[in-house]
């Protein structure tokens, strides 16, 4: 008994993966292949690629964090720079562990610090293009992006003749509107003296209600004041 059980385990497996034909007055075998399914393949695909994003999404975010870390410190409440990363990473869906963990390993002293890179080209009909980078190798970051710019037929330019064309600035959303003589009393108490204030008269999007926003570009050493 045992041995039948065995030889008809061994037939259904034959029949799943091959099978038998006559040609000319004999038995031949012939491999058949499994394939997945269609739908399988397209799932296996879009998880793959849905994956990939967030682990970009994920390390973009570990590394602006370690950056505002060593720059202010791991306390939030401190370090308003942290503070902003954290609140944009939340938005980004970043996982609270990932937020915690690149926190913690921003306070070893054996984890690198990111810096901000800029390099300079040139685009179709002239424009002039800033590209921001976060590194922890200079030389790396270098290449990669010059790879990039030759596949997309840019022109690198020579040093600050594109960068003196632009003013890096800090940006403050206001969710209401805010004339000039409440803006100045503010900026005189925290210190600042150079300020734009713009009006969207769109509304805010946090709080579509309103009938518009106001928009205080200061400068960036300024940021932490206002």
């Amino acid at each position: 008994a045992t041995l039948a059980f065995i030889l008809l385990g061994l037939l259904c497996i034959l029949n799943s993966c091959s099978s038998f034909y006559h040609s000319n007055g004999a038995f031949k075998f012939r491999r058949m292949s499994l394939h997945m399914g269609r739908a399988a393949a397209v799932r296996a695909a879009t998880k793959a690629k849905t994956d990939g994003a967030k682990a970009k999404n994920n390390g973009r975010y570990a590394k602006k964090i370690i950056m505002a870390v060593k720059a202010g410190g791991p306390d939030p409440e401190q370090n308003r720079q942290l503070a902003q990363v954290i609140a944009d990473a939340k938005v980004a869906n970043v996982p609270k562990d990932i937020i915690t963990r690149n926190i913690e390993k921003a306070g070893a002293a054996t984890t690198v610090d990111f810096k901000e890179s800029i390099f300079e080209f040139y685009g179709h009909g002239g424009v002039g293009l800033l590209i921001n980078v976060l590194t922890d190798n200079d030389n790396r970051a270098a290449a990669d992006v010059n790879l990039v710019a030759k596949k997309n037929s840019l022109k690198t330019a020579a040093a600050n003749s594109v960068r003196f064309k632009f003013n890096k600035k800090a940006r403050l959303d206001i969710s209401s509107t805010i004339d000039e003589d409440t803006l100045m009393e503010i900026c005189l108490e925290c210190g600042v003296d150079d300020y734009d204030l713009r009006t969207v008269v769109d509304g805010c999007p946090l709080n579509p209600q309103d009938e518009g926003k106001s928009v205080v570009f200061v400068e960036l050493n300024d940021m932490a004041a206002m």
